[in-house]
């Protein structure tokens, strides 16, 4: 295996998906059959363990305007160390998942996804995204944490922890039956507004992702609270990406005891005068640390762009593209 300039070897080549071509836009919104959930999309539905969730203090049980959802409609929660946990291969099925990973949002409940190998991460990402187009207008964003798995750095073996977020009035309301909150949203809210990024790195299929975690975390760590996007085109550049995510939440999580919060979504990213579909992840320090600024801008904030799926060439700073040395 060859090392990197990092010092590390490159992770493993991707895994080839044998199954059909899952697109993030195949599937706009929530599997359902007459207003029922679809029985055991994706083979996910088992492991009748409860969920618990992530409150400010600890762990506590589902809060009072959670729904109760049957066992069989859970993610499943074989994992010892990550009760709460799915894990993601690439013949997942994206809208299945997906559906899951929104119902559990609105139920108050913060899965992980287990992934291993770039397709597996890449999957994850679909699912992410996917997802997030589910409870987008509910006012509902979907981050997740990355952590390794593994203490070999090398390895792409990650924990994808999604994030507490305030769940707004009525998006699992208590007098709708659990098939109702997983078939379709329930009230509409305010599409939350998302601050502009500060600057942007093109990641490659022959980036270093350990390279580009150390480039992205002194950026951070420098940027008084400004955030930053990875762009990305592919499986093995999206699977770079998030392994470099993994990097520098390790890196300042060690040295400056800092955390990170990532929101994946889909962008446009010019390749040779086209446009093509790819995946920007917006990489911000959590808030209550040291420099980091609310991921959502407040209400009335004139500088507040709306959220949108690409992320425009002009941002802030040039793009820094971080390819083979």
């Amino acid at each position: 295996m060859r090392p990197g300039p990092s010092g590390l070897p490159h992770h493993s080549l991707p895994l080839r998906n044998v199954g059909p071509p899952l697109h993030p836009d195949a599937r706009e919104h929530e599997p359902y059959v007459g207003g029922q959930p679809a029985a055991n999309p994706g083979g996910l539905a088992g492991a009748p363990a409860a969920f618990q969730t992530m409150a400010a203090g600890g762990a506590s049980q589902l809060g009072a305007g959670a729904v109760a959802v049957p066992p069989a409609e859970r993610l499943p929660s074989d994992d010892p160390v990550y009760p709460n946990a799915v894990k993601i291969s690439h013949s997942s099925k994206i809208p299945a998942v997906a559906g899951k990973i929104a119902h559990s949002m609105r139920s108050r409940e913060w899965p992980t996804l287990l992934v291993a190998g770039n397709s597996s991460i890449h999957a994850a990402v679909k699912c992410l995204t996917t997802a997030g187009r589910f409870v987008h207008a509910e006012g509902i964003l979907i981050e997740f944490e990355p952590a390794f798995r593994d203490e070999d750095h090398s390895r792409a073996l990650l924990a994808l922890h999604v994030l507490p977020v305030a769940v707004p009035p009525g998006a699992a309301a208590a007098a709708a039956g659990p098939s109702a909150a997983f078939a379709a949203p329930i009230q509409p809210a305010p599409p939350p507004q998302r601050r502009p990024a500060a600057f942007e790195i093109k990641v490659s299929t022959h980036s270093r992702h350990a390279r580009v975690g150390a480039a992205l975390s002194a950026r951070l760590a420098e940027g008084g609270g400004a955030s930053g996007v990875l762009l990305a085109l592919g499986e093995t550049a999206v699977a770079n990406a998030v392994m470099a995510t993994a990097h520098a939440a390790h890196y300042l999580a060690a040295r400056r005891g800092l955390r990170l919060a990532v929101y994946a979504t889909a962008a446009i990213v010019v390749k040779e005068g086209g446009q093509l579909n790819g995946v920007a992840l917006e990489v911000r320090l959590q808030s209550g640390h040291a420099g980091a600024a609310p991921a959502v801008a407040a209400p009335g904030d004139a500088a507040a762009p709306a959220l949108v799926p690409a992320v425009p060439p002009e941002l802030g700073l040039a793009g820094l593209s971080l390819g083979p040395s």
